[in-house]
């Protein structure tokens, strides 16, 4: 679990359009479990941002798109008292669906 890190940790995000429709999945794992997101993940060592936003596409959806950049950037800290319970910094990136269910 990627709970009470003892650093911020790296992840992508893919908003992905087809047409006026946009790809969301529902979150499987805290934090906002169940809720509707766009598909991403963390970053591994060695791997671009654009790699892992590929990957991260295609292992959560089996979606591939034309990814055209970077598009916005978050951080995203939640705390549980004095330690914290999450902590992440997301590059989100947008494109234009091109294969894939």
């Amino acid at each position: 679990m990627r709970e009470n890190p003892d650093f911020p940790l790296l992840g992508v995000g893919v908003l992905v359009f087809s047409g006026e429709r946009i790809l969301l999945i529902k979150r499987s794992k805290a934090p906002y479990k169940g809720k509707w997101t766009i598909p991403g993940g963390l970053v591994t060592a060695g791997e671009t941002l654009l790699q892992a936003a590929t990957r991260e596409l295609y292992e959560e959806c089996q979606v591939q798109a034309h990814l055209n950049g970077e598009y916005d950037f978050f951080e995203y800290i939640q705390k549980d008292g004095d330690r914290v319970a999450f902590h992440y910094v997301i590059i989100d990136f947008v494109g234009d669906y091109s294969a894939g269910n």
